[in-house]
């Protein structure tokens, strides 16, 4: 399988490479399975980052650099299990970047 670019994303056998575009809130394409490793890294201009049910991976500092970044996320998912793991539940932590996860 080759690489899918839609207008703001590289993704590639379903999983979300690299985010390209300067919106403020994005909305990660439902069937996206997985979030690769420094995929929005250092990405300022993002205020939420909303992740379908689809993904069941998270990479390592897939939020790196970015500053005070709530993430939405559905109940029952990988996304909130993450949060969860990651002490994300509506609070910052002092190890990441996101400011706290937000249910749907």
């Amino acid at each position: 399988m080759g690489y899918n670019y839609t207008v703001n994303f590289t993704i590639k056998d379903g999983m979300l490479i690299r985010y390209n575009g300067s919106e403020t809130s994005v909305v990660i394409p439902d069937g996206v399975k997985k979030i690769g490793d420094e995929t929005f890294s250092v990405c300022r201009s993002l205020t939420t980052v909303t992740i379908p049910e689809s993904v069941i991976k998270i990479g390592k500092e897939a939020f790196r650099g970015c500053n005070n970044l709530p993430l939405t996320v559905k109940r029952g998912s990988y996304a909130m299990q993450y949060c969860t793991e990651n002490g994300l539940n509506d609070h910052r932590s002092k190890n990441n970047p996101v400011v706290g996860c937000f249910y749907f």
